[in-house]
This record gives C-alpha cells, structure tokens and sequence, in this order.
C-alpha cells in the first residue's frame, strides 16, 4: 500500500460530518428516540388506568334497564255468569324501567387483596420500564467508553506514526551521507508503513463504534461524533459497606423481584378470602304501566323501591379451595427464596466488582510511573538516534515500548470505567 493509498483512506474516513457530544447530550437523544422505551412506557400507563377501586371490587354498581312493548291479539271471553267479550286486533302495551344498585360489603377482604395486586402489578411495569431505561443508558454509556479508548486509540498510533515518519527521515538523510546501509534505511519505512496501517485500522474501529451509536441514536445520517472525556472521568465506587447498603435499597431488579412476592401474598389472600361468606347488598327502584283494549284490567301502574340483602357461602367444593391455597403458599415461598437468592448475588457480585476495581487502580498507578520513565526513554533515543549513538532497532524497540504502556493504559481506563457503571447499575444509581 502506498501513501497516496493510505492518505485517501484516510481522507475517506474522515468525510462524514462531525460533531462533539457529551456523555449526557447523547443519552438523551438515546431515550428520546428509543421505541421500546416509549411502547413500555405507554404499557405502564395501561397498568396504571387499571389499578382502580372500581377494577378492585371495592365500589359499587349500578345498572338501568327499560322496557316498551306491545302486543296485538284477537281474543274471546267467556265468563261464568254467561257474558262473554271478545276484541280483535286489541293491543296491550307495557311500560316498564327499573335503576338497581348491587354492593359487595363483605367478600372476605378479597377486595383489598385485589387492590394491593393491581397496584403492585403498576409497580413491577413501572420498574420494567425503570429496568429498560438503565440498561439502554449502560448500553450506550458503553459506547461512549470505547468510543473515548478508541479515539485514545488513534491520537496513540498517530503519535506513534509522527516517530516513525522522524526516523524515517533521519534514516534518508543517514543513507545519502552512507552512514546507515539500505537494510536499515528498508527497515525504517517497513515501521513507518506497519505505522501507517495500525492507524488506519485504528480509525476503522472508530468508524465502527460510529455506526453502532447512530443505530442506537436512530439516526439516519452518518454523523462522526467525538466525545468530550471529561463528561466520562473516574467517579470511584465508595467502600463494600455503602455499596451494598444501596444495591439492597434502589436495586431496580430486586425491587421487582419484592414487589413479586408481595404480589404472591396478595394472591394468597384473595383464594384464601373463599374461606369467609360474601354478603351482597341490593337495591332497586321500578316502574310498570299496563294498558290494554280487552282483557280483566283496562289498565295498571306500579312503582317503588325494593332493597334487600344477599349471603353465600362456600360450604364444601371438593377441596379446591384448600388446593388453590396450598399452591398459592408455595408461591409465596418461591418468590421470597428467590429474593433472598438475588440479594446473595448482588453481594456476590459487588464484592467481584469491588476487587476488580482496586486490582485495576493498582496498576494504573503502576502504568502512569512506568509511561513517565518510557517518556523520557524514547526523548533521549530520538537524540541519540539523531545522533547516530544508537541503531534504529534499538530506536524501534524504545518507540514499541511506550506503545505497549500507553496501550494497556488506555485499556485500563476503559476496564475502570465500565466497572463503575456496573457498580452504578447494580446500586439503581445509572438513572441518576
């Protein structure tokens, strides 16, 4: 490849438009254009118009109904004493309405039991929705880092790719004066080449993360956006205690998973409200007109109200009541060994998160002390290669050194940032 070729790779990579985006500025436009987090919003809002005293059982209700008929007959009377009547085509017409009022007062507090499950299902779809947004924010926050070490990435091989263009020139000027052999001269632009070609992959990872975050942003435009690093700085974790302590408390997983079980004890209590008599009250106001042409009345009218009070019980029904009671308790059981189960996790896994932390701190600060002293190693090769003290092997293996410490430097940070987010997300922090 030669570097026509490589410049117009990369001018090709660099064509699309440019903007600078804070880690903040882009979740926004994440959660603003994300689908799914609208359709589980609009979701929760259904669970919402649904957790209702109505809905519960806890009001009452009451119904209206009205009736207009009329009925055309031929017919013949004849009575006892000798008399008869007839009619033909003689209509009878009835008017009738009626307003009824129906009122459980009493079910075996299966009303609350409802009231408290439709309201904990509001919940569990209100931390569904909770759930989607942090994992959406983990997901491009995650971007963002690699989008930071990738742009790291690039500045690294170009810095690198600026010493190698330094020697390779040195190396020329050494070949016309014939103080280096062509081996040497050959050498130097192989490096300067293999440099080349590291920054243009560099760049092509770049551009990469690029795509990922448009699809993510549903942008339809290419847009080359350049992070701001200091909107993603090291925030640290805090100690195992204080951690903890939040992750048992806002954990937005685990608050489900509670919310879960007093769900299961409120279906408890509504099979085991079979248990107890229900007592219905009713009451009613009617009307009612009769007029007809023949017959014993020529017409009639009643209204007024009627009222009165029903009880039920559940006698014996073959034990299905105790069955759904019993599967309802080993219910309740799953659901709360399964929330202990998860608090075990969670402590489990903040411990992990915790060490891998200071692990990592440890050798950043061994890394930083180890890049000052390759700093001034491949400052002093530059004048001595310059001088012509020291062969371009020897430079080559100074430059590579300080690639390979600032490499694992930039992999670190990266390593150190997504721990914090896991820390973060764990700890019900990442909607903050």
């Amino acid at each position: 490849m030669n570097k026509l070729s490589i410049l117009f790779l990369f001018v090709s990579i660099s064509a699309y438009s440019q903007q600078t985006i804070t880690l903040n500025e882009m979740i926004s436009m994440t959660l603003e254009k994300n689908y799914q987090i609208q359709i589980y919003r609009i979701e929760n809002q259904i669970l919402d118009n649904q957790n209702t005293a109505g809905n519960a059982g806890m009001l009452p209700t009451i119904s209206a109904d009205g009736t207009a008929s009329m009925d055309v007959k031929n017919s013949e009377l004849n009575f006892f004493s000798g008399d008869s009547r007839s009619g033909k085509n003689a209509q009878s017409t009835t008017l009738s309405g009626a307003v009824r009022l129906d009122y459980t007062v009493f079910d075996g507090f299966a009303m609350f039991a409802n009231k408290d499950r439709l309201n904990y299902l509001a919940q569990i779809g209100a931390q569904e929705t909770k759930y989607l947004v942090e994992q959406t924010i983990a997901d491009i926050s995650r971007l963002y880092s690699q989008l930071i070490m990738s742009h790291d990435i690039v500045e690294l091989h170009q810095q690198s790719l600026d010493i190698s263009r330094f020697r390779y020139r040195i190396a020329l000027k050494q070949k016309e004066i014939g103080s280096i052999n062509a081996l040497e001269l050959y050498q130097a632009e192989m490096d300067f080449n293999s440099d080349s070609i590291a920054l243009l992959n560099a760049k092509w990872a770049v551009e990469d993360l690029q795509i990922q975050i448009n699809r993510m942003l549903r942008n339809d435009s290419i847009t080359k956006w350049t992070p701001v690093k200091e909107s993603m700085e090291l925030q640290g974790i805090g100690n195992e205690e204080a951690i903890q302590k939040d992750a048992i408390a806002n954990n937005n997983y685990l608050q489900r998973r509670q919310m879960e079980e007093l769900l299961a004890e409120a279906n408890l209590r509504i099979e085991e409200s079979a248990r107890y008599p229900q007592v219905n009250l009713f009451g009613s106001y009617g009307y009612s007109k009769q007029m007809n042409e023949v017959g014993f009345t020529e017409s009639s009218l009643t209204y007024g109200p009627g009222f009165g009070v029903t009880v039920r019980m559940n006698l014996y029904d073959g034990g299905k009541v105790n069955n759904r009671i019993e599967n309802s308790q080993l219910e309740t059981e799953i659901a709360t060994l399964s929330r202990i189960d998860y608090e075990n996790l969670i402590k489990t896994e903040l411990h992990r998160l915790l060490s891998i932390y200071h692990n990592l701190l440890l050798n950043k600060n061994l890394l930083e002390k180890n890049l000052q002293w390759a700093t001034k190693t491949i400052e002093i090769a530059e004048e001595q290669y310059n001088a012509g003290t020291i062969s371009g092997f020897d430079f080559r293996q100074n430059q590579l050194s300080v690639i390979q410490i600032n490499m694992q430097l930039i992999n670190l940070m990266n390593q150190l940032r997504q721990t914090e987010m896991d820390v973060r997300r764990i700890t019900g922090k990442m909607v903050e």
